[in-house]
């Protein structure tokens, strides 16, 4: 079985208010991990109302995210989509 986290950011109050927002984003992740026989979600991380260009030691969702994911056999992080991990 393969271990995943989903990771969710919203920079602005206008983003959470669209289909950006931290539960469309989960619900998305959720949904494609449950496509997937072979996928088990372990955790979830957000970031709310902080910029893709905050460096990651100001994004805490984030430093959870990597502590884990550097002390347990977790393989893979899912993002909604790319620019909500980062802009570079």
């Amino acid at each position: 079985m393969i271990k995943v986290v989903g990771y969710s950011r919203v920079s602005s109050e206008e983003q959470a208010a669209r289909d950006l927002s931290i539960p469309a984003q989960i619900k998305a992740i959720k949904r494609y991990v449950d496509d997937r026989k072979d996928m088990i979600l372990v955790a979830e991380f957000k970031d709310e109302g902080i910029s893709a260009y905050a460096s990651a030691d100001r994004r805490p969702g984030l430093m959870e995210m990597i502590k884990l994911a550097k002390s347990t056999d977790v393989s893979q992080i899912l993002v909604h989509k790319l620019d909500r991990f980062s802009r570079n």
